[in-house]
């Protein structure tokens, strides 16, 4: 393609034009000629669904007189468009021949449906949709000679997103019809995946093409409508290509949900090419809750994925750990493009604000650096591996870095936006998950760089201070839930935050005093597999089990009745002491036939030790 695009520019450069276009020109001519190229697939897939008795032939003969509109713009001008230049004129009049007997073919759309009608309408669309290729590549370099950049890479891929959203359906539907199955299967599950493909390009990049990320808030908020459109489809396509079985029901939904997906397409591609930047909108109270608790998970499992790399590197846990690492890195992976690109079906929100975009995408490029070392050594680190691991560890911090920017920008937007949502708290809640991985890496760090005998590549002082300063932040965190922290920690009296938060802290004792002893200069593997097993036993990990219920628990709070079932009344407290419930019902005792606002008044209160710091915990029983 590109060597095709260098020769017509070669040519073109010894065209005289004789009639300037406008940037605004060229790009309705490109998009007019993508729209024709994914009418070719369209209208086969109507014509072979009528076939299935799926779908009208008024939606047929409509699409039909769009491309007949828009091939005429293409030629002559109008509607915004001028008449196509010299190289495009040659491309669209062969087009044109391939379209007659293609148009003639399909018909009123009425039948007979043969097998050697439906076989003819497949062998004239590719070829069709071939010429209308070369028509948008010929416009594109015409616009670049004649001195336009209208039109980047990613905005290309977005444009052929229609096209094979189209073809995608029309050869699902030629396999229920039993045409050339065995072809037409291989040709969809090609189409399958290069759709998902130049999807994931347009938002995540393709460095080595060139291909930018998506940034822009707008067009981000249009591509999380096209993944929701696109997520039904996509069920419906799977199911086919893992059955390798078409049902009549599948056809109808295919129908139902291929237009909608092309909707949003068209929508998106016109940001692409022409982006907005003001479109305010505000994220509902769940869709602030879960993006809060994703960017903890996103901490937590970068961290992680960074400190099991240094334990392979150190001979810590060796063979479980390049075991986990990889579900690590595709965790934290999935994290961050949840919070980039939002989920209308998991309740993410695209990023409310340009900032907040910003701040994202310049995490996801450190990510992509430190998930790149990460995967290219997980079998090759070593020990005296200094140089790679000090990068490694510089490629972490700066993560942590830009995360704590990103969570910042997310707070500051949640306080503006709502009421209704307790965003520290949330933030607080899922930062002692990172921060509980970063010490543990941090620990690593220290007994990696007092290995280093020159100490030129590891700062064995600066992670050892890195370590407790992560330290003292965790119980920071921990005893701000609890006590609160004002304005925006209330200070907690639960019964249930309190009981789990116990928990939390029973298990954060004994952890903390390995830290400690790799402060005061125990550094043996032996200390440092005790770290590692308190984060990894019998196949889950207790402290982040814990934390993460602790976060569930003070989210359902906020919500009387999701809190009156928890399953809180069995939980432990203390030294074997056990807060029991009426069994008849599913309300601790303690609050039966009791209001929300009248709990305080029915409660005593009995203080616990927690720690050796004598911090308190006041449980109402």
């Amino acid at each position: 393609m590109a060597s095709v695009r260098s020769l017509m520019l070669l040519l073109l450069a010894l065209i005289h034009h004789a009639r300037a276009m406008s940037d605004d020109q060229y790009k309705v001519g490109i998009k007019l000629a993508m729209y024709q190229a994914m009418l070719s697939q369209k209208l086969s897939k109507e014509y072979f669904l009528l076939a299935k008795g799926v779908g009208t032939t008024g939606d047929l003969m409509k699409d039909i007189d769009r491309f007949d509109a828009q091939h005429a713009q293409l030629v002559s001008g109008g509607n915004g468009a001028a008449a196509g230049p010299v190289l495009v004129q040659g491309g669209l009049a062969a087009a044109l021949k391939l379209w007659t007997p293609f148009k003639n073919a399909l018909g009123s759309g009425t039948g007979p449906f043969t097998n050697a009608a439906l076989t003819n309408v497949m062998n004239l669309n590719l070829p069709l949709l071939d010429a209308l290729e070369l028509v948008i590549e010929e416009y594109i370099v015409a616009s670049e000679t004649d001195g336009h950049h209208v039109i980047d890479l990613q905005a290309e891929r977005a444009g052929r997103e229609l096209e094979l959203s189209q073809k995608v359906c029309k050869e699902a539907v030629l396999i229920a019809l039993g045409i050339d199955v065995e072809n037409n299967f291989k040709k969809f599950r090609g189409t399958m995946e290069m759709f998902m493909e130049t999807l994931h390009g347009v938002l995540e990049g393709v460095s080595f093409m060139d291909v930018a990320p998506t940034t822009n808030m707008c067009t981000l908020k249009k591509m999380r409508d096209v993944g929701a459109a696109w997520e039904k489809l996509q069920d419906v396509l799977e199911h086919i290509m893992y059955t390798h079985s078409v049902t009549d029901e599948d056809m109808y939904k295919l129908h139902k949900y291929s237009t909608p997906v092309l909707t949003e397409l068209e929508g998106a591609l016109d940001l692409y090419f022409t982006p907005i930047t003001v479109c305010p909108f505000n994220a509902t109270t769940a869709e602030w809750k879960h993006v809060l608790e994703e960017a903890g998970v996103l901490g937590m499992h970068s961290q992680k994925a960074a400190r099991l790399f240094f334990q392979i590197a150190f001979g810590v846990n060796y063979l479980d750990s390049q075991v986990l690492i990889s579900d690590a890195i595709v965790s934290a992976h999935h994290s961050i493009r949840y919070l980039t690109e939002g989920s209308e079906k998991k309740v993410y929100p695209s990023p409310v604000s340009q900032t907040i975009s910003a701040s994202y995408n310049k995490m996801y490029d450190v990510w992509l650096g430190i998930k790149g070392a990460l995967e290219a050594n997980i079998f090759a680190v070593g020990p005296s591996d200094f140089g790679l691991l000090a990068d490694v560890e510089a490629q972490s911090v700066a993560l942590a870095d830009e995360a704590y920017i990103a969570l910042h920008d997310s707070l500051a937007e949640c306080h503006h936006q709502t009421q209704d949502v307790p965003c520290e708290v949330i933030s607080s809640a899922v930062h002692m998950r990172t921060l509980f991985q970063q010490v543990s890496k941090e620990a690593i760090l220290v007994a990696i760089g007092k290995s280093e005998v020159n100490g030129e590549m590891m700062d064995q002082e600066a992670n050892l201070a890195h370590m407790l300063h992560s330290m003292h932040y965790w119980e920071k965190d921990h005893h701000d839930l609890i006590h609160g922290h004002a304005p925006y920690i209330p200070t907690t009296s639960d019964v249930c935050i309190l009981q789990q938060m116990k928990k939390v802290e029973d298990l954060w004792l004994p952890f903390k005093k390995l830290i400690m002893k790799v402060a005061n200069g125990d550094t043996s593997k032996a200390t440092l597999l005790k770290l590692d097993q308190s984060q990894w036993n019998s196949g889950h990990d207790p402290m982040a089990d814990a934390m993460t219920l602790a976060s569930k628990i003070l989210l359902q709070k906020l919500d009387w009745q999701s809190r009156l079932h928890h399953p809180c009344i069995s939980h432990r407290v203390g030294n074997g002491d056990q807060l029991h419930g009426d069994t008849r019902r599913n309300e601790p005792a303690n609050l039966q036939g009791v209001r929300p606002h009248q709990q305080g008044h029915r409660c005593r209160s009995e203080h616990r030790g927690l720690g050796k710091d004598n911090r308190t915990l006041r449980i109402h029983v």
